[in-house]
Parts: C-alpha cells; structure tokens; sequence
C-alpha cells in the first residue's frame, strides 16, 4: 500500500517589512522617533516615545553617540555606522520613523568648507538613508534650524537647546551631539503631531 500522504500545509504569508511597521505601530499608541545628527567622527543618536495625542508624555527611550576614529579608513568608518544603526532597527526598539538633521546651511557649506568634511558629511547621510530603506522604515530630513526653532529659535546656540530640553525633562546632560539627536527626534514628533491632527480634523 502507498504511504499516505501528509496534508499540504497553508503557506506562511508574507509580511513585508513596512507592512509588519505598520501593525506595530498600530498595536502600540506611542510611535517611536529616532533622531540623528549626522557626523563622521560623532553621530548622535536619540529615540523618542511619542503620543502625538499627549506630547506632555514625550519621553527618550534611548540615546547614544556612535563614534569612529580618524585613524580608521573612512570606508571602514562608514561601515561600522551603517552596522551600529542596523543594531538599532533589528533591536526590540521598532522605530516607527526616522529623521535625520540637514544642515540648514547646506548649500553654503558646500562653498565654503573643506571640502573633505562636505564630502564625508554626505557620505554618511548617504549611509544612514540607504540603510533606513533596507528596512523600509520613513525618512524625513530635518533642517537644522527647524529642529533649533521647535524648541527655541532658528539660530539658537547648543546651549540654549539644551536649556529647552532641560525644561522639556528629556535631557540634562552636557553631551552637544546627544543634544542635538533629542531635538531633531521631538522637532520630528511635533511634525508628526501637526500631520496627525490634521488628519483627525478632516475626518
């Protein structure tokens, strides 16, 4: 007698990666927003909980600095970034959406600067986006003085910002580039919250 056969079994659906975001974020009411301040030698990195319905509830999850070294060839440098930012995204954390500070002054600074510095600049936002897509999680770019005037004013030194975020209580370090991360993660929040209010009063 032939053996029976087994029963064939359902194939698995597949979840694409930004439809598998989608239902995290739907189950949770926080989105989760990771800021970057794009650097060379010093990323900062912040990821901010955010209600968009209570912005009084903001909190930072996390915060960091990636750090590369001079000494280390600059290819190498990029791909620890890129393998630095991965661990965030396979991580437990589910970042919702990213947002990553572009110098307000970008076009200027493509004149004036070494440009070496410009060109390293690029090459590591240029690392951040390609690796964001490999997870298929949002990007939105955020200039510079944006992110300084949500929380002060378009020209507000380090400083002042961190003053801001000290009244705000997501941060009270000293840390310039950790600083710099928050605000370009709550810049982000707010336009996220002005969207989604939007949204509602459509409805």
């Amino acid at each position: 007698m032939a053996p029976r056969s087994s029963p064939a079994v359902p194939a698995v659906p597949v979840i694409s990666v930004e439809r598998r975001a989608a239902v995290d974020s739907y189950r949770r009411r926080d989105l989760r927003i990771l800021g970057l301040d794009a650097s060379l030698a010093r990323t900062g990195v912040a990821i901010l909980e955010a209600d968009l319905a209570d912005p009084d509830s903001w909190k930072v999850l996390h915060m960091d600095v990636i750090q590369t070294y001079p000494r280390i060839a600059r290819p190498q440098r990029l791909h620890d970034i890129r393998f630095a930012l991965r661990e965030y995204f396979d991580g437990s954390l589910k970042i919702d959406h990213v947002f990553i500070e572009k110098p307000g002054h970008w076009a200027r600074m493509k004149q004036d600067s070494n440009q070496e510095t410009v060109e390293a600049l690029a090459q590591v936002r240029g690392v951040m986006l390609e690796t964001c897509a490999d997870y298929g999680v949002t990007v939105t770019e955020i200039s510079t003085n944006d992110a300084k005037a949500t929380l002060a004013h378009p020209t507000a030194s380090k400083e002042q910002i961190q003053q801001a975020l000290r009244r705000l209580k997501l941060y009270d370090g000293e840390d310039g580039d950790i600083a710099d991360a928050i605000a370009v993660s709550y810049a982000g929040a707010r336009q996220l919250r002005v969207k989604h209010l939007e949204g509602k009063a459509k409805k």
